[in-house]
This record gives C-alpha cells, structure tokens and sequence, in this order.
C-alpha cells in the first residue's frame, strides 16, 4: 500500500502541462498567465484550493507535482506519490532564498552566480559578480531557455550575514551542495554513446 500524505502550507508545488487556458478547473479559471510553481501560503480546505506565495490561487485539478513528486489526489488535500514513473530532480524547486546559484548561459555557454532573494510576489536571482544589485536580476521562473542551473550552494548557518558572504570569497561560508548537474545520471540513447565515441559500439552486461 503506498503512503499517504497530506499537502500544507509550505510545500512547493507544479502544475500541469495540460491546462487549458481559460477553462474552469474545480471553481478556479486557469490563465495561462500565472505562474506554473510556487509555494503554498493558504489552503483553503472548503473549495479545495491553495493560495500560493505570489498570490495566485490554484485548484487541486490542477496541481500536478507536490515537492518536485508526480502526485495522484485520492480525497481532498491527501495524495499518493506516482512512485511507478521515474522521477528526475527539476533543480528550480530546490532554490530557496539566500542560495547562491550558478547558473550557465546557453548561448554563450559562460557561468555565472547569482543569489536568490525572495520578495513578496517571487523568488529572483541576482548577479553576484555585479555587486547583487537589484536593477541586474531575472525571475527564477523566466531563466527556461536562456541559463541551466549547474549548481546551488547553501550557507551553512542558519542565520547569517549574507554581506559577509559577499565581501569575501561565498565558497568558504557553505557547507553544502544542495544540487550539483555534474552528478546527475545522463540519459543516453545507443546513437548518443557511439556518437561520443566516434565508432559502433554494443552494449553488453557487466559482470
């Protein structure tokens, strides 16, 4: 029997990618124009709706990921995790506020660091190497199609002087690598390997 869990306040969630613009889901009207994650701030248990961090509200019809989990709702707020299909971390929910984040620009190719701040309505990242200041900043949902997050880095203490970090070299003040791109497994097609390799190869089962 698989567990059950019960979504709460504070849980981060993704919807679908099958929404309809325009059409009712439960008693909430999708538009296309909302942010497609966020955080839970508010449920509302009597129209089985949650609130999230930005302000938008969202029906569970909707909801298709609850803590980077594909989830099934099976009664009101409770779900059960689709552990049959195979899960890939998606790095974007792992960022909290006060994380440095490298990121690499796709056309360019080139790495840079940015903080991640909250603010009331979003999660931003600002440049680290241009004095993280606030007019040098992208929303963490619009950086699709233009960085790939390479790594997230977190502080070690839980409070901290977030200047300190600045002023000095941040890589000494953490003690934790949160997601690393380098370490994640590859999925790679027959043509792929042969391609890298630059001949025909067969796979074979280890000993």
């Amino acid at each position: 029997m698989k567990k059950i869990f019960e979504l709460k306040v504070g849980d981060k969630f993704e919807l679908r990618k099958d929404l309809e613009n325009a059409r009712m889901y439960g008693i909430i009207t999708y538009s296309k124009d909302v942010l497609q994650r966020g955080c839970i701030s508010k449920i509302d248990e009597d129209d089985d709706t949650v609130k999230s961090a930005n302000g938008y509200w969202y029906s569970l019809e909707m909801i298709d990921r609850v803590n980077d989990k594909k989830v099934e709702f099976i009664e009101g707020f409770e779900y059960i995790i689709k552990e049959d299909e195979e899960m890939k971390v998606d790095p974007m929910s792992l960022v909290q506020s006060g994380d440095f984040v490298v990121l690499k620009e796709k056309d360019s190719g080139i790495d840079d660091i940015f903080v991640a701040i909250q603010r009331p309505e979003e999660l931003i990242l600002t440049n680290y190497s241009r004095g993280c200041k606030l007019n040098s900043w992208i929303s963490l949902e619009n950086i699709k199609g233009f960085y790939e997050i390479k790594k997230i880095i977190r502080f070690k203490n839980n409070f901290y002087n977030l200047g300190e970090a600045l002023r000095g070299n941040p890589m000494k003040h953490f003690s934790e690598i949160i997601y690393d791109s380098e370490n994640e497994v590859k999925e790679m097609t027959v043509e792929d390997v042969e391609k890298l390799v630059g001949c025909k190869v067969k796979i074979v089962k280890g000993e």
